[in-house]
Order: structure tokens, then C-alpha cells, then sequence
């Protein structure tokens, strides 16, 4: 389960992600996952769960949605990864969905999903073997834009810079912070630890801070855009050193 939280002009709009299984071709008023709003704190509900199909309407309401985005210029548009049916997208505010064309994209597992906040119809979507990207809102996918040949190897994470969008961050299970500063075009590997890449998170308050987790619950800091890390651990040894 996961929440986030949006302001909206009526107040403050929270959306609920629920949900295990694969999307069903008919609605179901007893499916209990997809996507919930609430505009009243909480305290109430609604199912945001139409999809819209050549035949009839179906429901998003049994998708296991694993990673979510919002475009920053426009709270209507949201993004939906689910666990094995690709992106889901609504430009109305989660009330419809649908599923872009490509079908890297509509199927499959979505890890993780970026929104440029620099263009509207530019945004991207990790897999655990590449990272496509669009900026045509959807309409054609670069499938090519980073991809992982390693055969026991994955994409784990990926972090988007909201003060330059072109600077891009990628983790994988070989414990590698790959980063590009051209979108995608080259990419080079900033920093190896012993250990897979859980998370990259970009400071919103400075995009020079980088803050990265393995899966053995370290973390990592950068106060240069990736050029230089260090662990928290090293960094508690030199403030306690300074202590004595």
C-alpha cells in the first residue's frame, strides 16, 4: 500500500495505491485494489478505476501498482506502474486510463517512472532490463534509451534532476550509480558499492545532493551531482572525530 499526497484547489487530494493481480476486462465492484481518492482527509473514498477497452469499460481496480508519478506542470496528469501490466496513464485526474501503444511499455513489470518538469510530454520508464523514454507524451517510446545486456544483472532505480532534466540517475543490482547529463544519449558510471541500488533520491531543495540507498539499508550522499560519495557511516566517523 502507498499514498500521495496533492494539493488541488478544493483541498488537499490524496491518492490511495492498492492493490494485487492483473487488470480485469470487466469492472468488479468487489476489487479492492488500483488507485482511491479522497478529498475529505481520509475520511471518504471513491475508486478511480475506469479503463477504458475496444469493447467496454474495464477496471484498473485488481492492478498491483508498484511506482507512481505526477507530471509537475499539470496535477491531471498521473502515471501508474503496475507489477505485470505495463504504465497506466490518466490525463483526467486518475478518473480514466489507459495504456500507451508500445508494448514495452504496456506490459510487464514498471519499476519506476519520471516526469520532466521542463517539458510536459517527456517522461520515463524503468524496467528491470531498460530505460525508455518519450517526448511525444506517449505517443512513440525510445526503448533504447539505457538497457541492461548483463543477463544477471538489473535496473533497479531512477532518479530524475528537477533543476537540469537532462541529468539523469540509474541503479542496478551490480551496485552501480550510472548517471547521464545529455538525457540518456551517454552514460557513465559514477560510483560502485558492494551491494544492489534500492533507491536514488534527488534533494528538492538542491539537486547537488543525491541521497542513494543499497539493499542492505545503507546510504550514500553526493553534495556534487554524483562526482564524490560518502557513506553515512563515514560521514557520523568524521563528525564524531571533530568532536573530541
Amino acid at each position: 500500500m502507498r499514498s500521495l499526497r496533492l494539493s488541488a484547489a478544493a483541498g488537499a487530494a490524496v491518492f490511495l495505491l492498492l492493490g494485487a493481480g492483473c487488470l480485469g476486462g470487466s469492472s468488479s465492484n468487489s476489487a479492492t485494489g488500483g488507485m482511491w481518492l479522497s478529498q475529505t482527509s481520509g475520511t471518504s473514498w471513491i475508486a478511480m478505476h475506469a479503463l477504458p477497452l475496444a469493447s467496454s469499460i474495464g477496471s484498473i481496480g485488481n492492478a498491483d501498482i508498484i511506482s507512481f508519478a505526477v507530471d509537475p506542470s499539470d496535477e491531471s496528469a498521473l502515471y501508474a506502474g503496475t507489477k505485470s501490466s505495463g504504465l497506466l496513464v490518466s490525463l483526467d485526474g486518475g478518473t480514466t486510463w489507459g495504456r500507451p501503444e508500445d508494448e514495452k511499455v504496456s506490459s510487464g513489470a514498471i519499476l519506476d517512472i519520471a516526469v520532466s518538469n521542463a517539458d510536459v510530454c517527456t517522461y520515463y520508464v524503468l524496467k528491470a532490463d531498460r530505460l525508455m523514454k518519450t517526448t511525444s507524451c506517449g505517443r512513440e517510446f525510445d526503448t533504447q534509451t539505457y538497457v541492461e545486456g548483463r543477463t544477471k544483472e538489473a535496473l533497479t532505480t531512477f532518479a530524475l534532476d528537477w533543476y537540469n532534466p537532462r541529468v539523469l540517475y540509474l541503479g542496478t543490482t551490480a551496485g552501480e550509480v550510472l548517471k547521464s547529463s545529455d538525457a540518456g544519449d551517454t552514460w557513465t558510471v559514477v560510483y560502485t558499492i558492494d551491494d544492489s541500488i534500492s533507491a536514488i533520491e534527488v534533494s528538492n531543495a538542491n539537486s547537488r545532493f543525491v541521497i542513494m540507498g543499497s539493499s542492505r539499508s545503507s546510504l550514500y550522499r553526493s553534495e556534487d551531482a554524483g562526482v564524490h560519495w560518502l557513506s553515512f557511516e563515514d560521514v557520523l566517523d568524521e563528525t564524531m572525530s571533530g568532536s573530541d
